[in-house]
């Protein structure tokens, strides 16, 4: 996962100079840009947010879509399984 998101990073520093100051990010559904960033947050700012929807539960406690998993604790204090209800659909 880091080295797909890092991966774009380093292209976007290499090509720093040669990239427009605003980058499209969204087309609409015949074809035309309908969503532009500057470059800065183009590089930077979209694989970061990839990155942490990538992440998501391994780290943060949230998932892609935002739920929330808790983990139950058993008797000892040790960490079991979410429990079943809070499972992302």
């Amino acid at each position: 996962t880091s080295i797909i998101i890092l991966l774009p990073i380093l292209a976007g520093v290499l090509l720093w100079d040669q990239l427009s100051p605003q980058i499209p990010i969204h087309w609409n559904l015949q074809g035309a840009v309908d969503g532009m960033v500057p470059k800065a947050v183009a590089v930077f700012g979209v694989p970061a947010v990839l990155g942490r929807m990538a992440v998501g539960d391994r780290h943060f406690g949230h998932g892609l879509l935002g739920h929330h998993m808790e983990l139950q604790m058993d008797a000892g204090g040790g960490r079991q399984a979410p429990a079943p209800d809070c499972l992302p659909v």
